[in-house]
Order: C-alpha cells, then sequence, then structure tokens
C-alpha cells in the first residue's frame, strides 16, 4: 500500500473500532430510566395477561411476559393525547 493511502486507513480502522464501544452503557441507562417511571400494573392488566397466556398455551404458543419499557412509553404517550 501506499504511503499516503496507508495513514488514512490505519485512522479510519481506528476510528472504527472504537466507535461502538458504548451501545450496552447507553441502553442499560436508557432501560433504568424507563424503568423508573413505568406506572404500577393495575389488576385488570394482570388479569387480561393471564387470559392471553392461558389462550397462547392452549394453542401450543410460548406465554407473553409484561415488558416496562414499552409500558412506560405507553403511559407516556397517554400523557400527550390529553
Amino acid at each position: 500500500m501506499k504511503r499516503p493511502t496507508l495513514l488514512p486507513t490505519m485512522l479510519l480502522l481506528l476510528l472504527l473500532s472504537f466507535s461502538c464501544s458504548t451501545d450496552s452503557i447507553e441502553e442499560d441507562k436508557i432501560n433504568a430510566i424507563a424503568n423508573s417511571f413505568v406506572p404500577q400494573t393495575k389488576t385488570v392488566e394482570i388479569e387480561i395477561l393471564e387470559l392471553i397466556n392461558s389462550n397462547r398455551i392452549n394453542i401450543g404458543l410460548t406465554p407473553l411476559n409484561g415488558m416496562s419499557a414499552i409500558k412506560a412509553q405507553a403511559d407516556n404517550h397517554r400523557f400527550l393525547i390529553v
């Protein structure tokens, strides 16, 4: 490789090797923030999830899990609509 193209190539490889190293840290922070804003689960929500899971198991599917990050986001949208 010629000397003028070697330096930019090395710099590009160096930048790419360090650019994606903090993804898991940022995801953990986002999940922690989302979980802190999750409203309490109501009884009717639990009953609905149990009915859905019962039906899913009867037809051979795996049960669903509650997802606090999605619940927090949905609750946040509720305030935006009102």
